[in-house]
Formats: structure tokens, sequence, C-alpha cells
């Protein structure tokens, strides 16, 4: 157990002495949610509009708004129900794995791409940290 705890003490100091990787990876990780969300906010934008349902939505859950955006919806519209919010989009991608169920088209090229790009920077930046490089 000591060895464990001596282990993760030095990869926490080895992550901290490096504070320029972490900001990175943060930067990294929300230009790659940015473009979707910015998809997103424009359909629902769409689809609210300067409505009654938006005053609605503004105002709390406007669950008929939602099966109606969620019934025409396509793409990255499609993913947005009420099972992916909050905590429960992990529960629901959770679920798609057990049941062997797709992620919607839209959902897969994103989350490919972030894989991907990660697969390029992992080799890197674990060879920094193991080097300890800031």
């Amino acid at each position: 157990m000591k060895q464990i705890l001596s282990a993760f003490g030095d990869g926490t100091r080895r992550v901290a002495g490096a504070p320029a990787i972490l900001a990175a990876v943060l930067v990294l990780t929300l230009l790659v949610a940015l473009p979707p969300a910015i998809v997103m906010r424009g359909l629902l934008a769409q689809s609210l509009g300067q409505s009654l349902a938006a005053d609605s939505a503004a105002a709390g859950v406007n669950a008929e708004w939602w099966e109606e955006f969620t019934s025409g919806a396509s793409g990255l519209g499609s993913a947005f129900t009420p099972r992916t919010m909050g905590f429960g989009g992990v529960l629901d991608n959770l679920s798609r794995v057990l049941d062997n169920r797709r992620l919607p088209a839209a959902v897969a090229v994103v989350v490919s791409g972030y894989v991907l790009l990660w697969l390029f920077l992992v080799g890197g930046i674990l060879d920094r940290y193991a080097r300890n490089r800031p």
C-alpha cells in the first residue's frame, strides 16, 4: 500500500510540476467541445426562436417542446435527449455499450475525433511526465 501511495504522490507532483501540459489539456478539451456546442446552440435557437416555448424553456424544462424537437431532429440534435443531460449522459453511453446500440453518427464522429486526437498526444504527454520535464 505504501508503494501505491508513493507512486500516486510522485505522479501528482509530476503533473503539478508541468502546469503547461495541464493547461493545454484543458484548452484542447474545450476546443474539441466548442464546435458541437455551437452547432447545438444554433439548432436550439432555430427551434425555439422567439416563441412562448423559449420563455417556458428558459424558466424550466418544457417537455412538450423537447419531445417535438427530438422527434424532428437529425445529426447532432438527435443526441439532445433527457437521457443525455448531466450525469445521465454517462449512464446513457454505458447503456448503449452494454446493449450493443450505436451512437448517433454525428456524436460518433465527434467522439472518434477526440479519441484520435488523444491517441496522437498521449505518448508525448506521458513521455514528458516520465522524464519529469515541465
